[in-house]
């Protein structure tokens, strides 16, 4: 494979760890330990504690402003 490939499988792997190692963790640490219902979390709705809302925040704009700058290359 070709490095630009190999750049935008790394890219879409970090994409999805950002995704599962701290929204998904956060959301479902908080199902599993009865802090909060499956039924809470609605897509529509700005939820969560301070810390989860950035997280959110950072994590949409580093999948969202990452592939122009892989492919300014």
């Amino acid at each position: 494979m070709t490095i630009p490939v190999w750049v935008l499988l790394l890219f879409a792997a970090w994409a999805l760890l950002l995704l599962f190692g701290t929204v998904e963790f956060f959301r479902w640490s908080r199902i599993l330990t009865g802090r909060a219902r499956i039924q809470e979390w609605r897509a529509n709705e700005d939820q969560g504690t301070d810390w989860y809302k950035r997280v959110m925040r950072r994590a949409s704009a580093q999948c969202a402003g990452n592939p122009e700058a892989i492919c300014s290359f």
